[in-house]
């Protein structure tokens, strides 16, 4: 099956609904009811998002080295 990708605007719907919620309303099966979607694709619209957010983690988050009040003396 070569099945198209969901909107991006959909994936990160999911994604952010599922990360705002906890304990059993965080399951991937109460967001495939949430969402009308099958668990896979909803953990496929998870795994896809997780990839991307990795991917731009040094460009968003950068820590300087000579900004640590502890290392200098």
């Amino acid at each position: 099956m070569n099945n198209p990708q969901l909107p991006i605007q959909l994936q990160l719907t999911m994604f952010l609904n599922s990360t705002g919620h906890y304990g059993n309303a965080a399951t991937t099966e109460d967001m495939s009811d949430w969402a009308g979607m099958s668990m896979g694709t909803i953990y496929n619209c998870y795994k896809c998002v997780m990839i991307v957010i990795l991917q731009l983690h040094n460009l968003a988050i950068y820590f300087d080295p000579l900004d640590h009040k502890d290392q200098i003396e």
